[in-house]
């Protein structure tokens, strides 16, 4: 697993099923990553999971968050050799607003930058996940631009906001991180391993 001072990311497993099929039901997460997009009958999530677990690259790409042995969320972006859209979503309510957003959204950024060596990380939000806007300029994102009025949804026009960071951002980041002491454990160069137990 890759390891902060809260959170740890560890690949999706089989075992995780149920938990994954809660969460598509249940959370306050729901109304902020794209709420207006159908979800998948349970029977088809888990079909699903399961072809998507068994497909994991050598790799990881997918991941959950783990905060002791509770699985709290999830990462699933898609990405490319050298560049990756990111996102997280903390699944488990009473975990909301307490820094694990940030933090594990920070130990997802050290993986895809060290680990995996893309160019650029991104990731976009829209204007009414004010959580996420915060985390992104948290975590050290550069403001790229606004889609504004992109979506109507609840009544009201909703604008997404996309956001960047680079290498050499990056390792200014993470040298500023070394200097406080909020480095990952282990350094750059751990892979993230399968959840034990």
């Amino acid at each position: 697993s890759v390891h902060g001072c809260r959170s740890r990311l560890c690949p999706v497993s089989a075992g995780e099923i149920d938990i994954r099929a809660r969460w598509m039901r249940h959370g306050e997460w729901l109304l902020y990553d794209a709420p207006w997009e159908p979800t998948d009958e349970p029977s088809v999530f888990r079909e699903k999971f399961l072809q998507a677990v068994a497909r994991q690259e050598e790799s990881v790409s997918r991941c959950t968050i783990y905060h002791k042995e509770d699985p709290i969320g999830a990462y699933d972006p898609p990405h490319d050799k050298t560049s990756i859209k990111v996102g997280i979503d903390i699944c488990e309510d009473s975990y909301l607003g307490k820094g694990f957003g940030t933090r594990s959204l920070s130990l997802w950024i050290d993986y895809w930058f060290v680990d995996r060596k893309v160019h650029r990380v991104g990731l976009e939000t829209w204007s009414f996940n004010g959580r996420m806007l915060r985390v992104a300029e948290k975590c050290g994102f550069v403001a790229e631009g606004v889609e504004r009025e992109a979506l109507r949804w609840n009544g009201a026009w909703q604008s997404m906001h996309h956001f960047g960071m680079i290498e050499d951002e990056y390792a200014r980041i993470r040298t500023e991180r070394s200097r406080k002491g909020e480095e990952r454990t282990a350094g750059g160069s751990e892979k993230i391993q399968p959840q034990q137990g």
